[in-house]
C-alpha cells in the first residue's frame, strides 16, 4: 500500500543507513518533496535529485535508485519499496511517484526506536528482547561491487561469481551487494545505469577475457573508471579487482587497455580461472579472490564510494600484497607471465603514472 509521508519519516532512516553516502542524501532531498500522502511530482524530483541531468538521463538515474532503495529494504528486512506510475508517455512533471510497503502500527515504530536504543546501552550480559517481527539493521559495513565482464563468457563468469557469492555471504564484517547490467529494470536507459552503478560502487570485478578486452563498450565506457590510461584519464577513481577468467598473454603482444599496470589475481605462475580443474580448484581460487578483497577492504579508513581518492587509495587499486602473495596458493597449475617481469620486484606506483 501507498505509505503516507509521517510513516515514511519514520521507517526511512533504517532504510537510508544502509545507502551509500550520495543515495542517503538523494532520500532525504526526496523526503522532503513529499505531500502528506506520501506522494511526489516525478518532474521536481528528478530535477531536484539530478540537476545536472535532463528528463530521459535523469529518469534512468531514478530508476537506478529504486533498486538500490529496493536492496536496502529487503537488507533491513523491510517491506519498503520505491513506485513510479505507469504513464511512461507523460512527460515527468505530470506522472507521479510515492512510497510503497506495510504501514506499521505506531507501537512497531516505537519498538524499533525503541529496540535501536536499548541495544546502544546494553553490556555483554544483557540481551534486548524485540518484538516478534521487528529485526535491528546489521551493523555490517554495506560494500557494493561492480561486475564488468563480456557476455560471450556467461559459463565462467556464472560459475565464479557463484562461488564468489557464497563467500561474500559468509563475510563478518562487510555485507556485499553485486551490480551487474541484469539488474537493468525493462524501460530504463542502460548506459545512464550503468554508469551510475559503476559511480556508485566501491570496486569493480573485471572479469578479463579476450571478449573482453574486445568490448568496445567495457574498453571504452567502463575500463577508464578503473584503470588509468595515461591519457585523457590518467587516474582511475574506483578500485579494480581484474580476474582473469581464461588465458591472457602478458608478453606485450595484446593490449591488455592499460590493465598491465594492476596487479591479476591470480598472480604470475597461478592459473587462470579457465585452467582450474574440478570443484576444490575453483573453490580455491574463489576463497583467494574472497581473501584479497577483504584484505584490501579491512585497509580502507573510509569505504564509501564517494570518498575523495587519497594516494594511499589509488595506491592500494594497484597494490594489494601481502594478501595476493599466498592467493590461491592450492589452485591446479597453469601460467600468466607479466609483460614486464621486473615489476614483480618493484612494483610501480600509480601515483607515478600521473
Amino acid at each position: 500500500m501507498q505509505l503516507p509521508s509521517a510513516v515514511i519519516a519514520a521507517v526511512l532512516p533504517r532504510i537510508v543507513e544502509e545507502l551509500g553516502r550520495s543515495d542517503r542524501d538523494r532520500m532525504r532531498g526526496l523526503q522532503a518533496l513529499l505531500a502528506p500522502d506520501g506522494s511526489f511530482n516525478l518532474g521536481t524530483a528528478i530535477a531536484t535529485l539530478y540537476p545536472e541531468k535532463d528528463a530521459q538521463a535523469g529518469l534512468a538515474a531514478l530508476g537506478q535508485l529504486r533498486i538500490v532503495v529496493k536492496n536496502a529494504a529487503l537488507a533491513a528486512k523491510m517491506a519498503f519499496d520505491l513506485q513510479v506510475d505507469s504513464r511512461k508517455r507523460n512527460a515527468p512533471a505530470d506522472r507521479t511517484g510515492w512510497f510503497s510497503g506495510n504501514n506499521p502500527t505506531v507501537a512497531q515504530i516505537d519498538a524499533i526506536a525503541d529496540a535501536g536504543t536499548a541495544l546502544a546501552r546494553r553490556s555483554e550480559q544483557e540481551a534486548v528482547l524485540l518484538p516478534e517481527g521487528v529485526q535491528l539493521p546489521s551493523d555490517k559495513r554495506v560494500i557494493r561491487y561492480f561486475v564488468s565482464y563480456a557476455h560471450d563468457n556467461p559459463t565462467l563468469v556464472e560459475d565464479l561469481l557463484t562461488r564468489l557469492r557464497r563467500r561474500f555471504a559468509s563475510a563478518a564484517r562487510f555485507e556485499f551487494r553485486e551490480w551487474n547490467d541484469r539488474n537493468i529494470d525493462a524501460g530504463v536507459g542502460w548506459h545512464d545505469a550503468i554508469q551510475t552503478a559503476i559511480q556508485e560502487c566501491h570496486f569493480g570485478l573485471l572479469m578479463v577475457s579476450h571478449a573482453f578486452l574486445a568490448s568496445n563498450y567495457i574498453t571504452k565506457e567502463e575500463l577508464h573508471h578503473f584503470v588509468p590510461n595515461g591519457g585523457t584519464n590518467p587516474a582511475a577513481t574506483k578500485r579494480a579487482v581484474p580476474l582473469a577468467i581464461e588465458g591472457i598473454s602478458f608478453d606485450g603482444e595484446t593490449d591488455l587497455k592499460g590493465l598491465e599496470r594492476i596487479q591479476f589475481l591470480p598472480r604470475s605462475n597461478q592459473p587462470v580461472y579457465e585452467a582450474c580443474r574440478g570443484n576444490p580448484a575453483k573453490n580455491n581460487f574463489a576463497s583467494a579472490v574472497f581473501k584479497a578483497i577483504i584484505g584490501f577492504l579491512d585497509k580502507l579508513p573510509d569505504p564509501s564510494p564517494h570518498a575523495n581518492p587519497t594516494k594511499e587509495t589509488l595506491r592500494l587499486n594497484l597494490e594489494m600484497d601481502p594478501v595476493l602473495r599466498r592467493a590461491n596458493a592450492f589452485a591446479a597449475s597453469g601460467s600468466m607471465e607479466k609483460l614486464d617481469p621486473a615489476l614483480d620486484g618493484e612494483r610501480r606506483d600509480v601515483m607515478d603514472l600521473l
